[in-house]
């Protein structure tokens, strides 16, 4: 199968954290691979965000989750319960804000916690 689509979105806050990209779902496999990198053999530390909601687009058999089981500790996830997957962008277009579900928090709460997020995992 093709690329899906990429997928950046918060889950419930566990001791990992959540990043989405494009995966090819024939190399599923492949990417516990891909992420088994790091300096001097020590797995580089992840943090995953997604969206409580966003499945419409980003089918669960291919979103940050796959992600998420897959990176290698130290790892975070968060999920944005209330969050669709396009309201972590900048500027989601019409046709984006009207194919996938938008969650009841603003772009700008949804963003604000992504960040915060990073930040935070960042100076951990």
């Amino acid at each position: 199968g093709g690329l899906t689509q990429p997928a950046i979105a918060p889950v419930s806050t566990t001791n990992r954290l959540e990043l989405s990209a494009p995966v090819d779902k024939s190399k599923e496999l492949q990417l516990k691979e891909d992420l088994d990198i790091g300096w001097d053999g020590a797995p580089v530390p992840v943090a995953v965000v997604g969206a409580g909601h966003g499945t419409d687009c980003a089918p669960a058999d291919a979103n940050f989750r796959l992600f998420y089981e897959a990176a290698p500790a130290p790892a975070w996830e968060l999920v944005v319960e209330d969050a669709g997957h396009f309201q972590f962008l900048a500027e989601p277009t019409t046709l984006q804000r009207s194919i996938c579900y938008e969650g009841r928090a603003s772009n700008e709460q949804v963003k604000g916690v992504a960040y915060a997020a990073v930040v935070a995992w960042a100076e951990l």
